[in-house]
């Protein structure tokens, strides 16, 4: 018997030929077989079309994508700002050497780790709020 190679066993379906005409090595029926249902099933119409809706729906799914991503970009740069600008003016301070600087550093001492916990927590609020709301809208 004759192996055949996938475009020849594509020729033959296409010609419609049968399995029991068909000089097939003994190794490719299941090819055979798995070609044939292939062809079965694209000649069948799909059941249901897409609703006439659906490509303003992927359209309004892809720029609220495309908008969080922005505002989580920029939410993140003005974090990073607000970070920056605090820890700055803590170094400013502590350089000028001036009594303020000391009041304030014995003002806070107490309660630093109450406000590392609390900016910690803020940003483990806002990351859990994004993420659940990004599943429901998503889901």
């Amino acid at each position: 018997m004759k192996e055949l190679n996938d475009d020849e066993l594509q020729k033959l379906l296409d010609n419609s030929l049968n399995q029991a005409n068909l000089p097939v090595a003994q190794e490719q029926q299941n090819e055979w077989q798995a070609y044939q249902l292939v062809f079965e099933a694209l000649k069948q119409e799909p059941v249901k079309g897409l609703p006439y809706n659906f490509s303003a729906g992927v359209m309004r799914r892809v720029k609220a994508q495309t908008e969080r991503a922005q505002s989580r970009g920029l939410y993140g740069l003005l974090a990073l700002l607000v970070m920056f600008s605090t820890i700055l003016t803590f170094v400013m301070l502590y350089y000028a050497r001036t009594p303020l600087a000391s009041q304030l550093a014995y003002a806070i001492s107490p309660y630093k780790w109450a406000i590392v916990f609390a900016a910690l927590g803020l940003i483990a609020v806002q990351y859990l709020d994004w993420k659940l709301v990004k599943e429901k809208q998503v889901g």
